[in-house]
Protein backbone atom coordinates (compact mmCIF):
# COMPACT_ATOMS: atom_id res chain seq x y z
CA UNK A 1 0.00 0.00 0.00
CA UNK A 2 2.72 2.88 0.79
CA UNK A 3 4.50 1.61 -2.11
CA UNK A 4 1.92 2.71 -4.51
CA UNK A 5 1.57 5.90 -2.43
CA UNK A 6 4.78 6.69 -3.07
CA UNK A 7 4.28 6.34 -6.89
CA UNK A 8 1.66 8.05 -7.04
CA UNK A 9 2.81 11.29 -5.76
CA UNK A 10 5.96 10.72 -8.04
CA UNK A 11 4.13 10.92 -10.68
CA UNK A 12 1.90 13.74 -9.66
CA UNK A 13 4.24 16.35 -10.61
CA UNK A 14 4.53 14.47 -13.88
CA UNK A 15 1.17 14.33 -14.64
CA UNK A 16 0.78 18.61 -14.37
CA UNK A 17 3.88 19.21 -16.22
CA UNK A 18 1.98 16.97 -18.88
CA UNK A 19 -1.26 18.61 -18.51
CA UNK A 20 0.54 22.02 -18.92
CA UNK A 21 2.35 20.63 -22.43
CA UNK A 22 -0.37 19.75 -23.74
CA UNK A 23 -2.74 23.00 -23.21
CA UNK A 24 0.59 24.97 -24.76
CA UNK A 25 0.44 22.97 -27.59
CA UNK A 26 -3.14 22.86 -27.56
CA UNK A 27 -2.77 26.75 -28.07
CA UNK A 28 -0.52 27.10 -30.45
CA UNK A 29 -3.01 25.60 -32.74
CA UNK A 30 -1.25 22.31 -31.97
CA UNK A 31 1.23 21.70 -35.06
CA UNK A 32 3.26 18.80 -36.15
CA UNK A 33 6.04 17.73 -34.05
CA UNK A 34 8.26 18.45 -37.55
CA UNK A 35 7.06 22.15 -37.10
CA UNK A 36 8.28 22.15 -33.77
CA UNK A 37 11.65 20.82 -34.63
CA UNK A 38 12.24 23.00 -37.88
CA UNK A 39 11.67 26.16 -35.75
CA UNK A 40 14.62 24.92 -32.72
CA UNK A 41 16.71 23.72 -35.93
CA UNK A 42 18.94 21.68 -33.59
CA UNK A 43 16.41 18.98 -32.02
CA UNK A 44 14.68 15.94 -34.38
CA UNK A 45 10.97 15.67 -34.51
CA UNK A 46 10.90 12.69 -32.94
CA UNK A 47 12.63 13.94 -29.74
CA UNK A 48 10.08 16.97 -30.09
CA UNK A 49 7.29 13.87 -30.18
CA UNK A 50 9.31 12.72 -26.89
CA UNK A 51 9.31 15.61 -25.26
CA UNK A 52 5.33 16.57 -25.53
CA UNK A 53 4.23 12.92 -24.64
CA UNK A 54 6.26 13.59 -21.29
CA UNK A 55 6.17 10.22 -20.53
CA UNK A 56 9.00 10.57 -17.82
CA UNK A 57 11.25 13.20 -16.59
CA UNK A 58 12.63 14.94 -19.60
CA UNK A 59 15.87 16.75 -20.16
CA UNK A 60 15.62 20.31 -19.57
CA UNK A 61 17.34 21.42 -22.39
CA UNK A 62 14.93 19.77 -24.93
CA UNK A 63 12.01 21.21 -22.68
CA UNK A 64 12.97 24.33 -22.56
CA UNK A 65 13.56 24.20 -26.28
CA UNK A 66 10.30 22.95 -26.99
CA UNK A 67 8.65 25.56 -24.58
CA UNK A 68 10.43 28.15 -26.30
CA UNK A 69 9.55 27.43 -29.70
CA UNK A 70 5.40 27.32 -28.35
CA UNK A 71 6.01 30.73 -26.78
CA UNK A 72 5.14 29.23 -23.52
CA UNK A 73 6.33 30.61 -20.17
CA UNK A 74 10.42 29.47 -19.32
CA UNK A 75 9.96 30.28 -15.67
CA UNK A 76 6.74 28.30 -15.21
CA UNK A 77 8.10 25.27 -16.64
CA UNK A 78 11.24 24.98 -15.26
CA UNK A 79 9.30 25.39 -11.71
CA UNK A 80 7.04 22.42 -13.18
CA UNK A 81 10.10 20.25 -14.29
CA UNK A 82 12.31 21.05 -11.01
CA UNK A 83 9.09 19.78 -8.96
CA UNK A 84 9.03 16.24 -11.70
CA UNK A 85 12.41 15.60 -10.55
CA UNK A 86 12.23 16.24 -7.08
CA UNK A 87 9.55 14.09 -6.57
CA UNK A 88 11.76 11.87 -8.86
CA UNK A 89 14.79 11.91 -6.34
CA UNK A 90 12.44 11.22 -3.24
CA UNK A 91 10.41 8.70 -4.87
CA UNK A 92 14.23 6.88 -5.08
CA UNK A 93 15.34 8.17 -1.81
CA UNK A 94 12.27 6.42 0.06
CA UNK A 95 12.11 3.15 -2.22
CA UNK A 96 15.80 2.98 -0.92
CA UNK A 97 14.96 3.34 2.76
CA UNK A 98 11.61 0.70 2.53
CA UNK A 99 14.04 -1.97 0.74
CA UNK A 100 16.56 -1.95 3.36
CA UNK A 101 13.80 -2.22 5.93
CA UNK A 102 12.46 -4.80 4.55
CA UNK A 103 15.82 -6.65 3.88
CA UNK A 104 16.27 -6.36 7.74
CA UNK A 105 13.63 -8.06 8.93
CA UNK A 106 14.67 -11.08 10.21
CA UNK A 107 12.24 -14.33 10.89
CA UNK A 108 10.42 -13.50 13.89
CA UNK A 109 11.27 -16.21 16.80
CA UNK A 110 7.87 -16.78 18.12
CA UNK A 111 6.61 -18.53 14.86
CA UNK A 112 6.85 -22.36 15.61
CA UNK A 113 8.37 -23.20 12.77
CA UNK A 114 10.74 -25.99 12.48
CA UNK A 115 12.75 -25.68 9.83
CA UNK A 116 14.71 -28.70 8.23
CA UNK A 117 17.54 -30.57 9.80
CA UNK A 118 19.96 -29.20 6.91
CA UNK A 119 19.48 -26.12 4.30
CA UNK A 120 21.85 -26.57 1.48
CA UNK A 121 22.47 -23.69 -1.05
CA UNK A 122 24.14 -24.55 -4.12
CA UNK A 123 25.40 -21.73 -6.72
CA UNK A 124 25.86 -22.53 -10.48
CA UNK A 125 29.78 -22.52 -11.87
CA UNK A 126 29.05 -19.59 -14.14
CA UNK A 127 27.77 -17.56 -11.05
CA UNK A 128 30.66 -18.39 -9.15
CA UNK A 129 33.23 -17.07 -11.60
CA UNK A 130 30.86 -13.29 -11.67
CA UNK A 131 30.85 -13.65 -8.19
CA UNK A 132 34.16 -15.21 -6.71
CA UNK A 133 32.53 -14.88 -3.40
CA UNK A 134 30.03 -17.27 -3.85
CA UNK A 135 33.20 -19.98 -5.34
CA UNK A 136 32.16 -22.63 -3.32
CA UNK A 137 28.89 -24.52 -2.13
CA UNK A 138 27.72 -23.51 1.20
CA UNK A 139 26.09 -25.75 2.98
CA UNK A 140 24.18 -24.42 6.07
CA UNK A 141 22.50 -26.78 9.54
CA UNK A 142 19.97 -25.90 11.14
CA UNK A 143 22.36 -24.00 14.00
CA UNK A 144 23.63 -21.60 11.61
CA UNK A 145 21.12 -19.45 10.96
CA UNK A 146 22.59 -16.71 12.76
CA UNK A 147 25.63 -16.87 10.75
CA UNK A 148 23.62 -16.53 7.70
CA UNK A 149 21.44 -13.67 9.18
CA UNK A 150 24.77 -11.67 9.57
CA UNK A 151 25.70 -12.29 6.13
CA UNK A 152 22.37 -11.17 5.09
CA UNK A 153 23.59 -8.06 6.62
CA UNK A 154 26.35 -7.77 5.40
CA UNK A 155 25.50 -7.99 1.43
CA UNK A 156 22.20 -5.91 2.22
CA UNK A 157 24.54 -3.12 3.46
CA UNK A 158 27.05 -4.04 0.07
CA UNK A 159 23.76 -3.26 -1.91
CA UNK A 160 22.86 -0.53 -0.19
CA UNK A 161 26.32 1.33 -0.74
CA UNK A 162 26.33 0.25 -4.22
CA UNK A 163 22.97 2.09 -5.20
CA UNK A 164 23.63 4.79 -3.02
CA UNK A 165 26.86 5.36 -5.60
CA UNK A 166 24.95 4.33 -8.44
CA UNK A 167 22.55 7.29 -7.66
CA UNK A 168 25.28 9.63 -7.03
CA UNK A 169 26.44 9.08 -10.44
CA UNK A 170 23.36 9.08 -12.35
CA UNK A 171 22.91 12.76 -10.74
CA UNK A 172 26.38 13.61 -11.50
CA UNK A 173 25.41 12.16 -15.37
CA UNK A 174 22.39 14.27 -15.29
CA UNK A 175 24.03 17.63 -14.49
CA UNK A 176 26.76 17.31 -17.28
CA UNK A 177 24.27 16.61 -19.60
CA UNK A 178 22.00 19.63 -18.43
CA UNK A 179 25.64 21.92 -18.61
CA UNK A 180 26.48 20.34 -22.00
CA UNK A 181 23.26 21.22 -23.32
CA UNK A 182 23.54 24.62 -22.03
CA UNK A 183 26.79 25.34 -23.59
CA UNK A 184 25.59 24.12 -26.87
CA UNK A 185 23.03 26.65 -26.80
CA UNK A 186 25.49 29.26 -25.33
CA UNK A 187 28.02 27.89 -28.33
CA UNK A 188 25.16 28.29 -31.28
CA UNK A 189 25.07 31.92 -29.70
CA UNK A 190 28.20 33.09 -30.12
CA UNK A 191 29.73 31.73 -33.20
CA UNK A 192 28.36 33.37 -35.88
CA UNK A 193 30.72 35.95 -34.30
CA UNK A 194 33.34 34.08 -33.92
CA UNK A 195 35.00 33.82 -37.17
CA UNK A 196 38.79 35.34 -38.16
CA UNK A 197 39.09 37.00 -41.25
CA UNK A 198 42.00 35.93 -43.38
CA UNK A 199 42.87 39.21 -45.45
CA UNK A 200 44.81 39.26 -48.51
CA UNK A 201 43.09 38.67 -51.82
CA UNK A 202 41.79 41.86 -54.00
CA UNK A 203 38.40 41.22 -54.88
CA UNK A 204 36.31 38.23 -54.91
CA UNK A 205 37.55 35.40 -53.01
CA UNK A 206 35.98 32.44 -55.07
CA UNK A 207 37.57 28.66 -53.27
CA UNK A 208 38.22 27.28 -50.48
CA UNK A 209 39.90 23.76 -49.60
CA UNK A 210 41.72 22.28 -46.36
CA UNK A 211 44.27 20.04 -47.41
CA UNK A 212 43.80 16.05 -46.54
CA UNK A 213 45.66 16.54 -43.26
CA UNK A 214 43.94 19.46 -41.99
CA UNK A 215 47.34 21.70 -41.79
CA UNK A 216 46.95 23.77 -44.79
CA UNK A 217 43.94 26.03 -45.88
CA UNK A 218 44.20 27.27 -49.74
CA UNK A 219 41.80 30.42 -51.50
CA UNK A 220 41.56 31.23 -54.41
CA UNK A 221 40.03 34.98 -55.97
CA UNK A 222 39.33 37.07 -58.72
CA UNK A 223 42.75 38.82 -58.55
CA UNK A 224 44.37 35.19 -60.06
CA UNK A 225 46.28 34.39 -57.05
CA UNK A 226 45.63 31.12 -55.32
CA UNK A 227 47.04 31.51 -51.51
CA UNK A 228 48.06 28.98 -48.76
CA UNK A 229 47.14 29.64 -44.49
CA UNK A 230 47.87 27.85 -41.22
CA UNK A 231 44.53 27.54 -40.75
CA UNK A 232 45.42 27.11 -36.58
CA UNK A 233 47.45 30.55 -36.71
CA UNK A 234 45.67 31.78 -39.20
CA UNK A 235 48.81 33.56 -40.90
CA UNK A 236 49.53 33.23 -44.99
CA UNK A 237 51.97 30.58 -45.86
CA UNK A 238 54.55 32.25 -48.24
CA UNK A 239 53.80 34.16 -50.95
CA UNK A 240 50.55 33.36 -53.04
CA UNK A 241 50.80 31.68 -56.19
CA UNK A 242 50.50 34.07 -59.06
CA UNK A 243 50.77 31.71 -62.58
CA UNK A 244 47.54 32.47 -63.97
CA UNK A 245 46.31 34.88 -65.94
CA UNK A 246 42.49 34.85 -65.21
CA UNK A 247 40.22 34.84 -61.90
CA UNK A 248 41.03 31.67 -59.66
CA UNK A 249 37.75 30.32 -59.40
CA UNK A 250 38.64 26.40 -58.13
CA UNK A 251 40.94 24.18 -55.97
CA UNK A 252 41.69 20.87 -54.85
CA UNK A 253 44.43 18.80 -53.48
CA UNK A 254 45.03 15.17 -54.28
CA UNK A 255 44.20 12.47 -51.93
CA UNK A 256 48.02 11.88 -50.34
CA UNK A 257 47.84 16.24 -50.55
CA UNK A 258 50.91 15.97 -52.39
CA UNK A 259 49.25 17.93 -55.73
CA UNK A 260 46.85 21.04 -55.39
CA UNK A 261 45.14 21.35 -59.06
CA UNK A 262 43.77 25.30 -59.57
CA UNK A 263 41.07 25.88 -62.39
CA UNK A 264 40.96 29.29 -63.80
CA UNK A 265 39.24 31.71 -66.23
CA UNK A 266 42.02 32.21 -68.35
CA UNK A 267 41.27 28.77 -70.32
CA UNK A 268 43.36 26.43 -67.91
CA UNK A 269 44.14 24.49 -65.28
CA UNK A 270 47.71 24.30 -63.64
CA UNK A 271 49.47 21.78 -61.08
CA UNK A 272 51.62 23.02 -57.72
CA UNK A 273 53.44 21.28 -55.06
CA UNK A 274 51.83 22.58 -52.25
CA UNK A 275 55.37 22.13 -49.78
CA UNK A 276 57.49 24.31 -52.53
CA UNK A 277 54.35 26.83 -53.62
CA UNK A 278 55.63 25.71 -57.07
CA UNK A 279 53.65 25.05 -60.52
CA UNK A 280 54.41 22.22 -61.16
CA UNK A 281 55.44 21.86 -65.65
CA UNK A 282 53.22 24.01 -67.72
CA UNK A 283 49.19 24.52 -67.73
CA UNK A 284 46.81 22.19 -69.03
CA UNK A 285 44.95 23.61 -72.05
CA UNK A 286 42.09 22.02 -73.48
CA UNK A 287 38.92 23.99 -72.43
CA UNK A 288 36.83 26.69 -75.22
CA UNK A 289 36.56 29.15 -72.45
CA UNK A 290 36.92 29.52 -68.99
CA UNK A 291 37.79 26.19 -66.84
CA UNK A 292 35.49 25.56 -63.40
CA UNK A 293 36.29 22.83 -61.38
CA UNK A 294 39.31 20.45 -60.88
CA UNK A 295 38.74 16.97 -59.21
CA UNK A 296 41.35 14.22 -58.45
CA UNK A 297 40.12 10.39 -58.67
CA UNK A 298 40.66 8.95 -55.32
CA UNK A 299 43.70 6.70 -56.09
CA UNK A 300 45.00 10.26 -57.29
CA UNK A 301 45.58 8.77 -61.14
CA UNK A 302 43.05 10.69 -62.64
CA UNK A 303 43.15 14.50 -62.71
CA UNK A 304 39.51 15.96 -64.04
CA UNK A 305 38.59 19.45 -65.37
CA UNK A 306 35.00 20.78 -66.26
CA UNK A 307 34.95 23.78 -68.25
CA UNK A 308 32.26 26.39 -69.14
CA UNK A 309 32.25 24.91 -72.50
CA UNK A 310 30.47 22.15 -71.44
CA UNK A 311 33.01 19.55 -71.34
CA UNK A 312 34.51 17.58 -69.28
CA UNK A 313 38.24 16.34 -69.77
CA UNK A 314 40.45 13.50 -68.53
CA UNK A 315 44.31 14.04 -67.53
CA UNK A 316 47.07 11.84 -66.32
CA UNK A 317 48.41 14.53 -63.59
CA UNK A 318 52.06 12.84 -63.85
CA UNK A 319 52.63 13.18 -67.81
CA UNK A 320 49.85 16.19 -67.77
CA UNK A 321 48.82 14.40 -71.13
CA UNK A 322 45.00 14.52 -71.74
CA UNK A 323 43.36 11.14 -71.60
CA UNK A 324 40.54 10.09 -74.07
CA UNK A 325 37.75 12.07 -75.64
CA UNK A 326 36.01 15.13 -73.75
CA UNK A 327 32.64 13.86 -71.84
CA UNK A 328 30.43 16.18 -73.63
CA UNK A 329 26.46 15.14 -72.55
CA UNK A 330 25.66 18.82 -70.62
CA UNK A 331 24.24 21.93 -72.21
CA UNK A 332 25.91 24.61 -70.48
CA UNK A 333 28.95 24.96 -68.37
CA UNK A 334 29.54 22.18 -65.69
CA UNK A 335 29.64 23.30 -62.27
CA UNK A 336 30.16 20.18 -60.20
CA UNK A 337 32.07 17.03 -60.65
CA UNK A 338 32.98 14.59 -57.75
CA UNK A 339 34.36 10.93 -58.09
CA UNK A 340 32.51 8.00 -55.87
CA UNK A 341 34.97 6.93 -53.04
CA UNK A 342 35.95 4.06 -55.32
CA UNK A 343 36.55 5.89 -58.35
CA UNK A 344 34.19 3.74 -59.83
CA UNK A 345 31.72 6.62 -60.34
CA UNK A 346 32.05 10.30 -61.62
CA UNK A 347 29.59 12.64 -61.15
CA UNK A 348 28.73 15.91 -63.30
CA UNK A 349 26.91 18.50 -62.65
CA UNK A 350 25.66 21.79 -64.56
CA UNK A 351 24.47 24.93 -65.77
CA UNK A 352 21.43 23.17 -67.37
CA UNK A 353 20.55 21.81 -63.60
CA UNK A 354 21.28 18.02 -65.12
CA UNK A 355 23.23 15.94 -62.74
CA UNK A 356 24.77 12.60 -65.12
CA UNK A 357 26.93 9.61 -63.78
CA UNK A 358 29.83 8.79 -65.79
CA UNK A 359 31.92 5.62 -66.08
CA UNK A 360 35.39 6.70 -65.67
CA UNK A 361 37.09 3.80 -67.05
CA UNK A 362 35.00 3.56 -70.28
CA UNK A 363 34.09 7.34 -69.99
CA UNK A 364 30.73 6.33 -71.05
CA UNK A 365 27.17 7.77 -69.22
CA UNK A 366 25.72 5.66 -66.71
CA UNK A 367 21.73 5.92 -67.30
CA UNK A 368 20.07 8.79 -68.49
CA UNK A 369 20.31 12.49 -67.83
CA UNK A 370 18.71 13.46 -63.74
CA UNK A 371 16.87 16.42 -63.77
CA UNK A 372 15.13 17.61 -60.89
CA UNK A 373 16.72 21.10 -60.23
CA UNK A 374 15.05 24.01 -61.37
CA UNK A 375 18.22 26.16 -61.29
CA UNK A 376 21.43 25.96 -62.21
CA UNK A 377 23.40 22.97 -59.81
CA UNK A 378 26.24 24.84 -58.16
CA UNK A 379 28.14 21.89 -56.46
CA UNK A 380 28.10 18.33 -56.12
CA UNK A 381 29.37 16.02 -53.35
CA UNK A 382 29.30 12.25 -52.53
CA UNK A 383 29.41 11.55 -48.58
CA UNK A 384 32.48 9.20 -47.49
CA UNK A 385 30.61 6.01 -47.48
CA UNK A 386 29.45 6.55 -51.19
CA UNK A 387 25.81 6.28 -50.16
CA UNK A 388 24.91 9.68 -50.32
CA UNK A 389 24.93 11.73 -53.23
CA UNK A 390 24.44 15.22 -52.78
CA UNK A 391 23.25 18.44 -54.99
CA UNK A 392 22.97 22.06 -54.23
CA UNK A 393 21.35 24.83 -56.63
CA UNK A 394 20.50 28.03 -57.15
CA UNK A 395 16.99 27.06 -57.09
CA UNK A 396 17.22 27.36 -52.97
CA UNK A 397 17.46 23.48 -53.07
CA UNK A 398 19.80 20.56 -51.96
CA UNK A 399 18.51 17.21 -52.73
CA UNK A 400 19.55 14.24 -51.56
CA UNK A 401 20.68 10.78 -53.96
CA UNK A 402 21.35 6.98 -53.74
CA UNK A 403 23.44 6.49 -56.30
CA UNK A 404 23.16 2.90 -56.65
CA UNK A 405 19.36 3.31 -57.46
CA UNK A 406 19.93 7.13 -59.00
CA UNK A 407 16.94 7.81 -57.01
CA UNK A 408 16.36 10.99 -54.59
CA UNK A 409 16.01 10.12 -50.97
CA UNK A 410 13.11 12.24 -49.46
CA UNK A 411 11.59 15.61 -50.20
CA UNK A 412 14.58 18.06 -50.88
CA UNK A 413 16.18 20.57 -48.29
CA UNK A 414 14.79 23.96 -49.16
CA UNK A 415 16.37 27.33 -47.82
CA UNK A 416 14.66 29.91 -45.92
CA UNK A 417 16.44 32.57 -46.83
CA UNK A 418 17.67 32.72 -50.96
CA UNK A 419 19.38 30.34 -53.30
CA UNK A 420 22.64 28.34 -52.87
CA UNK A 421 25.89 29.04 -54.68
CA UNK A 422 28.29 26.41 -52.95
CA UNK A 423 28.32 23.15 -51.06
CA UNK A 424 31.26 21.67 -48.81
CA UNK A 425 32.61 18.72 -48.48
CA UNK A 426 31.22 16.12 -45.51
CA UNK A 427 32.37 15.27 -42.48
CA UNK A 428 31.27 12.15 -41.50
CA UNK A 429 29.30 10.73 -43.77
CA UNK A 430 25.74 13.11 -42.75
CA UNK A 431 27.16 16.72 -42.21
CA UNK A 432 27.97 18.99 -44.32
CA UNK A 433 27.27 23.31 -45.24
CA UNK A 434 25.92 25.20 -47.71
CA UNK A 435 26.74 28.98 -48.83
CA UNK A 436 24.19 31.24 -50.00
CA UNK A 437 23.16 34.10 -52.04
CA UNK A 438 22.51 35.70 -48.98
CA UNK A 439 25.70 36.32 -47.15
CA UNK A 440 25.05 32.84 -44.91
CA UNK A 441 26.05 29.76 -44.49
CA UNK A 442 23.90 26.37 -43.20
CA UNK A 443 24.70 23.34 -41.67
CA UNK A 444 22.92 20.59 -42.10
CA UNK A 445 22.28 16.82 -40.68
CA UNK A 446 21.15 14.47 -43.66
CA UNK A 447 20.74 11.72 -41.28
CA UNK A 448 17.72 13.58 -40.28
CA UNK A 449 17.85 15.78 -42.80
CA UNK A 450 17.24 18.99 -40.49
CA UNK A 451 19.48 22.13 -40.60
CA UNK A 452 22.00 22.41 -37.57
CA UNK A 453 21.76 25.81 -35.65
CA UNK A 454 21.33 29.18 -36.97
CA UNK A 455 22.69 30.29 -39.96
CA UNK A 456 25.87 32.11 -39.95
CA UNK A 457 25.55 35.72 -41.56
CA UNK A 458 28.34 37.66 -40.85
CA UNK A 459 30.03 37.84 -44.07
CA UNK A 460 26.82 40.27 -45.51
CA UNK A 461 27.36 39.69 -49.18
CA UNK A 462 27.06 36.16 -51.36
CA UNK A 463 29.35 33.33 -50.30
CA UNK A 464 30.38 31.82 -52.74
CA UNK A 465 32.47 28.51 -51.38
CA UNK A 466 32.51 26.84 -47.50
CA UNK A 467 34.74 24.15 -46.81
CA UNK A 468 34.69 22.01 -43.43
CA UNK A 469 37.98 20.36 -42.33
CA UNK A 470 38.72 17.21 -42.44
CA UNK A 471 38.50 16.93 -38.46
CA UNK A 472 35.29 19.08 -38.45
CA UNK A 473 36.61 21.20 -35.74
CA UNK A 474 36.59 24.18 -38.47
CA UNK A 475 34.83 26.11 -41.12
CA UNK A 476 35.88 28.37 -43.77
CA UNK A 477 34.09 30.79 -45.91
CA UNK A 478 34.64 32.96 -48.59
CA UNK A 479 32.84 35.80 -50.41
CA UNK A 480 31.77 38.67 -52.65
CA UNK A 481 33.39 41.16 -49.28
CA UNK A 482 36.94 40.08 -50.37
CA UNK A 483 37.75 37.61 -47.59
CA UNK A 484 37.95 34.44 -46.52
CA UNK A 485 37.18 33.26 -42.49
CA UNK A 486 37.51 30.51 -40.29
CA UNK A 487 35.28 29.44 -37.52
CA UNK A 488 35.13 27.07 -34.95
CA UNK A 489 32.40 24.46 -36.12
CA UNK A 490 28.92 25.01 -34.12
CA UNK A 491 27.81 20.97 -34.52
CA UNK A 492 30.33 20.11 -31.77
Amino acid sequence: MSQQHISSSAESPLEALRARLKRLHRTNGEPSTRTIASRIKVVSHTTVHSVLRCEKEPRWGQLELVVEALDGDIEEFRQLWVAVRDAHDQHNQTTNVVSSAIDSINTPRNLHYEPPSAVVIDYDTDLSETFPVYSKSINITHGDLSHLNVKVAELSQERDDLAAQLQTATTTVADAHAKIEHLQRVLRDIWPIAGHSLLGHAGHVTSVEFSPDGRLLVTAGEDGTVRMWDPTTRQPIGDPLTSHDGAVVGVRFSPDGRLLASASWDGTARLWNPTTRKPIGGSLKGHAGAVTEVEFSPDGRLLVTAGEDGTVRMWDPTTRQPIGAPLTSHNGGITGVRFSPDGRLLVTAGEDGIMRMWDPTTRQPIGGPLASHTGPIVGVRISPDGRLLVTASEDGTVRIWDPDTRRPIGDPLTSETDAFLGISNFFDSRLLATAGWDGTVQLWDLATCQSIGVPLTVHGRPIFAVALSPDGQLLATVGWDGTARVWPSPHL
